[in-house]
């Protein structure tokens, strides 16, 4: 019995071992996005370090030129916001580009990869730049929409619903890039603002403004649900409550800004609405 209990801990041992050799961080997460270490092989092929450093500055303020966490970076956010991985492949568009890929893979992004390196480079298919004009909605079409919740009865209700007011109606043109402070007025007090609860350094504490946040984070959050480009977003220090852990988006003025680019060959209609009940409501529409 001893020699048998001996046994089953030195296998234990072993196999423990060996996974924590192999099974990685970053192989972890896409593990539970369904993917593989080989579909991440080839997804590093495909990556550029130096060119996501230096196209993505949030990316580059969080992690420096460390290749192990940029390329972390894109495969956790990065490709649902539909980042380029390089000067040359954006997989979504590789995706939109060629009817026979979006037939043989579907929605099985880490595929594309696979293609684009095995087969596609060399038959010099273009991932980058858009071929195949998408279809044009009707006007008013509704691409995506998101609601998150507040307490209407607190402080930081002021300065929801103030931020809320003034993106509300924003319109984007084909290519053009949001910029969520640049829709806002500077947050002081002669402008509305009033004094809340804000994250700063990780810990807990009272600002101008405080809330606005939840009106970016919303905003990202409705965006992901499109096929629009993020160019620019940053966690909080802490969790917050409004939405899942990573689909949420600070601001701070001036260094941390929330921005997308309108990816669509037609403008877009981005209302935010933020009702006395205290919910809070983005809707994007194609005009």
């Amino acid at each position: 019995m001893k020699r048998q209990r001996f046994v089953k801990l030195v296998c234990a041992f072993v196999i423990s071992s060996l996974l924590a050799i192999t099974f990685s961080p970053l192989q972890a997460e896409a593990a539970g996005k369904k993917s593989s270490k080989v579909d991440l092989t080839y997804v590093s092929q495909v990556f550029d370090a130096e060119y996501y450093y230096n196209q993505y500055s949030d990316v580059a303020d969080a992690f420096g030129r460390n290749r192990d966490k940029l390329l972390e970076h894109y495969v956790t956010y990065g490709i649902r916001e539909r980042r380029n991985a390089s000067a040359t492949f954006n997989v979504t568009t590789y995706k939109n580009n060629y009817a026979d890929l979006k037939k043989a893979f579907g929605s099985d992004t880490f595929a594309y990869f696979r293609h684009y390196m095995e087969y596609g480079k060399a038959e010099e298919r273009n991932a980058i730049d858009v071929l195949v004009e998408p279809e044009r909605s009707e006007a008013g079409t509704v691409i995506s929409s998101y609601t998150t919740h507040f307490d209407a009865a607190i402080a930081r209700a002021t300065n929801v619903r103030l931020a809320a007011e003034q993106v509300d109606g924003r319109v984007l043109q084909p290519q053009e890039t949001f910029s969520f402070l640049g829709s806002l007025t500077p947050r002081t007090k002669e402008n509305g603002y009033v004094v809340a609860t804000v994250f700063s350094g990780g810990k807990v504490s009272k600002g101008i403004g405080g809330g606005i946040c939840q009106v970016s984070s919303t905003i990202y959050a409705a965006v992901l649900g499109t096929d629009c480009r993020v160019d620019e977003r940053h966690a909080h220090s802490l969790g917050v409550s409004y939405v899942p852990k990573g689909m949420d988006a600070t601001v701070s003025s001036p260094s941390l800004d929330f921005r997308f680019t309108n990816t669509y060959e037609q403008p877009m209609l981005i209302g935010v609405t933020a009702s006395d009940e205290g919910e809070l409501t983005v809707t994007i529409s194609l005009q």
